[in-house]
């Protein structure tokens, strides 16, 4: 009996005199990011590389515009000159507020202007498409 008397004390006097979890750190404060960035993208592709730039506001929290100018080479001996857009998807990494590092795949389509680049023999291509690995280098203000 005194057993049992003795293990419900030491069992009761264990919950009374149990050690306390101490306090949670504080929550970080949300990082504000600057609105413009500027920069330059190093494209590495299946046709070979090229360099670009870009210029990328914030308008609001979820809505970013951006303007990209890039230049890149081809597998064919002269110059054309072609417009062009794509679509892509990246991150960038960090957390500064001043530096800006991503990269980026992209699937660039471009449209040659004047008749076109020989494919095969008396075939000609105005249209053509590209995957681009880019990385993106630039600071934000």
């Amino acid at each position: 009996m005194k057993v049992i008397i003795a293990a419900a004390l030491l069992l009761l006097s264990s919950f009374l005199m149990a050690q306390q979890i101490g306090q949670f750190a504080p929550d970080k404060a949300p990082i504000s990011f600057p609105s413009n960035s500027w920069g330059a993208d190093i494209m590495f592709g299946e046709g070979g590389f090229g360099l670009g730039t870009f210029y990328k506001r914030a308008i609001t929290k979820e809505i970013t515009g951006f303007v990209d100018l890039s230049i890149s080479e081809t597998k064919h001996a002269k110059r054309h000159y072609a417009a062009g857009g794509y679509v892509g998807f990246g991150a960038y990494f960090g957390e500064s507020t001043s530096n800006l590092i991503g990269i980026n795949v992209r699937y660039y389509y471009t449209h040659l202007f004047g008749g076109g680049i020989e494919n095969l023999v008396g075939q000609f291509r105005n249209n053509f498409g590209h995957f681009y690995l880019s990385l993106n280098v630039g600071v934000m203000y």
